[in-house]
């Protein structure tokens, strides 16, 4: 007998072949449709990673650019704080020192008036005709009105010095806040610059 004799006799076979036929043709239709979305999805996917990976590179590279920039002016900003504490520190310095001076112009001065006060207490009570102690009493109170105001002078200068070194004293210590912080600044600066680095190449990498 043969295959088609077969179906002759059992019609109902033939038939439910045929269906069967449909549908695994439909099934490899839809089969083949899916893999061809797949394929597209898959394609689209590849297409719109490589864009962001590109735009993500794109924006580690700005950033950098943005912080290395950053990082110099920041930089410059240092050198001059540094440049002028060490002006100002020489300027105290040198504030000091007069200072001081003054100060020992100011203690001389005082020991002179003094042995001039003593010197004219000693000429108004010495005996003697007053023509005798008048010249030398006039000398010594010549003396003492210059010591007095070389001592007056002295301590005005002195006061302007020690004004100035407490002004000097007052910047000193904002511009050390201000290199403090630049320090700190341009430590988180080359950090951040550091880790955009690292994920740049580690991005290159996969």
């Amino acid at each position: 007998m043969t295959i088609s004799q077969f179906f002759q006799i059992f019609p109902f076979l033939s038939t439910a072949r045929g269906r069967l036929g449909e549908e695994l043709e439909n099934k490899l239709q839809d089969a083949a449709a899916v893999r061809r979305e797949s394929s597209t999805a898959r394609l689209r996917t590849e297409s719109a990673l490589s864009g962001a990976l590109g735009n993500v590179a794109d924006t580690y590279g700005t950033a950098t650019r943005a912080i290395e920039e950053e990082v110099q002016r920041d930089e410059r900003t240092l050198f001059d704080i540094r440049n002028t504490l060490e002006e100002i520190g020489k300027e105290i310095l040198w504030t000091k020192q007069r200072a001081a001076s003054l100060l020992d112009n100011l203690r001389l001065e005082e020991r002179g008036k003094t042995r001039q006060l003593w010197r004219l207490q000693t000429l108004t009570y010495r005996p003697g005709p007053d023509h005798i102690r008048d010249g030398p009493a006039r000398r010594c109170d010549a003396e003492m009105l210059s010591a007095e105001q070389r001592s007056a002078f002295a301590s005005g200068k002195l006061e302007t010095s020690r004004d100035l070194l407490a002004r000097l004293q007052h910047e000193k210590d904002r511009q050390t806040l201000a290199l403090e912080k630049i320090a700190k600044k341009l430590f988180i600066e080359r950090e951040n610059c550091l880790g955009i680095r690292r994920t740049i190449k580690l991005e290159g990498r996969s």
